[in-house]
């Protein structure tokens, strides 16, 4: 015999509010994951230009180098090195640890206790309900931190950027005399 009425374990439009925030909080799973894929991606090139720009530092203090770098050169040199040191930095701080609101397992392992209420719970409706209330709660903690970390990589990407663009003038500028 099924059940019907208020509580029924039947049909309801919680159902889909359930399904919908699962989504989000899977959609906002994932973008945490790329984000701190991207940071990482953010070091990785960061530290290689780092070390093709103590090349280029090393190579023209050799005695044999074609070309001494001027103080503009080096300005721009150091300008490099500063700004890939902010950007790894930044794509550090986008792989930090930080708490995203996950339920604790002992919570999670009062829920399955036999004697304890939540594992008897008749209204299947109003569990639905405190479930879903939970994982909004994770869900606004887990957009405040992408949120954070996004920004982090954001800045850390025009650094970046920036230091290539400084790192083409301090290359340029001695080969073309400028």
């Amino acid at each position: 015999m099924t059940e019907t009425g208020p509580g029924a374990a039947g049909d309801y439009g919680g159902k889909v509010f359930g399904l919908f925030i699962d989504a989000q909080l899977t959609e906002e799973r994932s973008r945490k994951n790329s984000l701190e894929q991207r940071g990482t991606g953010i070091i990785t090139s960061a530290g290689t230009l780092a070390t093709l720009l103590f090349g280029l530092a090393a190579f023209s203090r050799s005695p044999t180098a074609s070309f001494q770098l001027t103080p503009v050169d080096e300005v721009a040199l150091i300008t490099a090195l500063a700004l890939l040191l902010l950007a790894a930095i930044l794509g550090l701080a986008t792989n930090r640890i930080m708490n995203y609101g996950e339920p604790e397992l002992d919570y999670l392992d009062g829920l399955t206790r036999d004697d304890d209420d939540h594992w008897r719970f008749a209204d299947t409706i109003e569990a639905a309900r405190l479930v879903a209330e939970a994982e909004v709660a994770q869900l606004r903690v887990a957009r405040r931190n992408n949120d954070l970390k996004a920004k982090a990589f954001l800045v850390a990407l025009w650094a970046e950027l920036l230091a290539i663009l400084a790192l083409t003038a301090a290359v340029l500028l001695p080969i073309f005399h400028i």
